[in-house]
């Protein structure tokens, strides 16, 4: 009889009598024979099954919940109290490798054909694994390993076999997804406990490897999860590592879960390192991400990728964002690979904010630029979403504006997308809707003339290009032809009919027309040769009877006038010539002196009438508008205010530094010509 029976029965508890069965059981454990212990007694069950050596470090714990079970509810509050986490040196291997040495396949095996009626015999089973491998933990998302499928890959064959064949051969779906969600409550729980996960770690990998479909079961409510535990950062890593196992065999899903789970967590500090890290080896496992990846990011996603890698007011670490670029190409062409996903992105780009797009500089619209240029499906949901994307109407002006002359395949879309938009402000011009009062409706205005300038330009020059092109062709071939006549003439001794040349011409019947042509041509040279000689002696003579007389008079009048220009200019012309060598030295003199005021009343002048000319250009532009009835009345009324001010500022702000520098300049003069008098 025990020690605790005894007790028990001076205190004259009738339970202990109950309870004695129980405690022969668990006396019983390491025989061969036994019976199957209750669910929760499973641990205590499968250490019956190690090894006889691992049995006597294990019997104390198992002596302890009989005597916690058998004590009476008036004793024992010792044993009341919480288990504290073992320390690592209770152990019984150092490293995970050493236990998977010595994982005993084959008992779970048997144990697991035993409790197979039995609903919950995998959950046994995750257990018994869990309890096998004892182990220090590692880091939460083992960043150390280089791996990205550790533990699993540390498996012997026999024992991923095992798990797939227990947890997705021999399971249906339904059961597959209770048994994930139950391995992740699992190891959330652990995690914050601090106690063993191998086991559970290890069914999610095998689930997530040969079964991946079933763990992506409302992602959305693990995404809550995280976000409520994030003060234990721990437990959100552990649980995001188990979700990203499930891109290790697929990346399509890898990405999803990407997007899904670990892309909103990127502003968290301790969470970021991994999210990150995990991107880049979803991309280090394909060999083509744009083709394996097509269309997983969609444009909303995408945006949000582009605002944390180029914002830098989201507070995410530098480290961190500089990886993000690079790997932000890779990114880019998975979201442009496709037509559908280029139309979905320019039009998300019509319908996000300015500001919002002025985070993030040039590089979004430089993508819609690139996917205009790509795809000119576009173009047409451009033209829709026209009179509500007035701000992003303009910066994609502006920027086809200055790539224009550098970009040498412009789609035809592009010059009838201009044209139409040019249209659209004509008509709101006329009957002066609210269009007109938008801020950047001006600025549009100007930017679609200036790009059908350059188009009308562009065609020109490649008209042009062509003609020069025909007429050098046309030259060469000419100049082959020549020299190959001139050297089949010299292989003939320079006997024309013996050539070649001439009997390919003459069979091909050009020597024929070519003489036909020159009867014809020369019969017209002599009518017209004989036409003139005939008339136009008589037309001139006739010509010169009539105007001659006068011609004659004229000639006469002007000679007059000009010896008396010559005779009235003496005194003149005399007294010239006596100043002009002094007014040469002087006026040599003066303008060395005053050579830098003049220098810096041009640079200082020069600005103000290079933005004159602007401005007198753009209303140039402005007035023909008004002629081809682009603009109503609202539009000038705003105008001639808008000139007003802008005149009354520049000629008072021009005439200002003007006469500051001609004050300085004459008083210099002056200070010249002084000097010489007193001289």
């Amino acid at each position: 009889m025990s020690q605790w029976e005894t007790v028990n029965s001076k205190k004259g508890n009738g339970k202990s009598k109950a309870k004695a069965p129980k405690q022969k059981y668990v006396d019983t454990i390491p025989k061969d024979s036994y019976e199957v212990p209750p669910l929760e007694l499973s641990k205590s069950s499968f250490e019956a099954l190690d090894k006889p050596k691992k049995v006597p470090a294990q019997k104390q714990p198992l002596q302890d919940q009989s005597n916690v079970q058998n004590s009476p509810k008036g004793g024992g509050k010792k044993n009341r109290k919480p288990k504290k986490p073992q320390p690592a040196s209770q152990f019984q291997y150092e490293n995970f490798e050493e236990a998977m040495r010595e994982f005993p396949v084959g008992s779970i095996s048997a144990r697991a054909k035993e409790i197979k009626g039995n609903s919950v015999w995998q959950k046994e089973i995750i257990q018994l694994v869990n309890d096998a491998i004892s182990c220090p933990e590692e880091d939460a998302t083992f960043s150390d390993r280089d791996d990205i499928d550790f533990p699993l890959c540390e498996m012997s064959q026999g024992a991923k076999d095992m798990m797939k064949q227990f947890y997705v051969s021999e399971t249906s779906e339904q059961i597959r997804q209770i048994i994930f969600d139950h391995c992740m409550l699992s190891l959330w729980s652990c995690v914050e406990k601090d106690l063993p996960t191998w086991g559970y770690r290890l069914c999610i990998q095998v689930m997530a490897r040969y079964a991946p479909q079933n763990c992506m079961d409302d992602l959305e409510r693990h995404v809550k999860k995280i976000r409520n535990g994030q003060n234990n950062a721990k437990k959100c890593l552990s649980y995001m590592w188990a979700l990203g196992q499930i891109g290790v065999g697929d990346v399509r899903l890898g990405m999803k879960v990407w997007l899904t789970v670990m892309l909103p967590f990127l502003g968290t500090k301790k969470l970021a390192v991994y999210a990150v890290k995990y991107l880049e080896s979803l991309f280090e496992m394909t060999k083509n991400p744009k083709k394996d990846l097509s269309e997983s990011i969609d444009a909303e996603q995408f945006v949000m990728i582009m605002m944390w890698t180029y914002d830098h007011s989201n507070g995410l670490d530098a480290g961190l964002r500089n990886r993000l670029k690079s790997l932000f190409p890779t990114v880019r062409a998975i979201a442009t690979g496709t037509k559908k996903s280029r139309v979905s992105l320019f039009q998300k780009f019509l319908r996000t904010r300015r500001d919002e797009i002025a985070k993030v500089g040039t590089t979004f619209v430089e993508i819609a630029w690139e996917c205009l240029a790509d795809d000119p499906g576009c173009f047409e949901a451009w033209r829709k979403l026209y009179t509500s994307s007035l701000p992003q109407t303009r910066m994609l002006l502006e920027c086809s504006d200055s790539k224009y002359e550098k970009s040498r395949n412009i789609p035809t879309q592009f010059h009838e997308t201009v044209c139409f938009f040019k249209e659209c402000n004509r008509e709101a011009a006329a009957s002066s809707t609210s269009l007109t009062s938008a801020p950047d409706f001006k600025s549009i205005r100007i930017l679609c003339q200036s790009l059908l300038i350059k188009y009308e330009k562009r065609s020109t020059q490649k008209r042009s290009s062509c003609n020069m092109l025909l007429v050098s062709t046309l030259m060469v071939l000419v100049a082959i032809g020549a020299g190959i006549f001139i050297h089949d003439l010299k292989l003939h001794a320079n006997v024309v009919e013996k050539t070649v040349s001439y009997r390919l011409m003459k069979d091909s019947g050009t020597l024929d027309f070519l003489a036909v042509a020159w009867n014809k041509a020369s019969a017209i040279a002599g009518y017209s040769v004989k036409w003139l000689q005939k008339h136009v002696p008589r037309y001139s003579s006739l010509i010169w009877d009539v105007f001659g007389p006068y011609a004659r008079y004229f000639g006469l009048r002007l000679g007059e006038f000009g010896h008396w220009i010559v005779k009235v200019s003496a005194p003149v012309r005399a007294v010239i010539a006596s100043y002009a060598e002094q007014c040469l030295v002087f006026a040599g003199q003066a303008v060395n002196k005053a050579w830098p005021y003049i220098a810096d009343f041009a640079n200082v002048a020069e600005p103000y009438f290079v933005s004159f000319c602007e401005w007198l250009d753009a209303k140039i532009i402005s007035f023909i508008a008004l002629l081809n009835g682009e603009h109503g009345w609202c539009c000038i009324r705003d105008s001639v205010v808008e000139t007003s001010t802008n005149l009354f500022l520049f000629f008072n702000e021009m005439c200002l530094s003007l006469w500051s520098r001609a004050v300085s300049f004459g008083k210099v003069i002056g200070d010249y010509v002084s000097g010489e008098n007193m001289n």
